[in-house]
């Protein structure tokens, strides 16, 4: 789908060049940008969240962990970085 919502800017990118409007590929081009910072920010949390869950697995699944465990550190930047790329990709719309 990511790949796909690329694609979809991209070629409104083209038909806006190919008929003239060039202030809407202005528009446009943030827009993608905001989109593929966004799907990054995914990757980037769905990767913490995996590292998170193997650290659970060789633990007791139970038992919660430390706080100064450096992949809840990246969790939780993962989580600000994305709710800062959402908000950008709100903001381009």
């Amino acid at each position: 789908m990511s790949a796909f919502a690329l694609a979809a800017i991209d070629t409104q990118i083209e038909d806006c060049r190919a008929t003239g409007h060039t202030g809407n590929v202005e528009n446009l081009m943030k827009a993608r940008a905001a989109v593929a910072e966004l799907i990054e920010a995914d990757e980037t949390l769905d990767a913490c969240r995996d590292e998170i869950r193997r650290l659970r697995e060789r633990m007791d699944n139970d038992r919660p962990l430390h706080p100064d465990t450096p992949a809840l550190h990246r969790l939780e930047a993962a989580i600000k970085r994305r709710a800062t790329a959402l908000a950008r990709v709100r903001g381009a719309a």
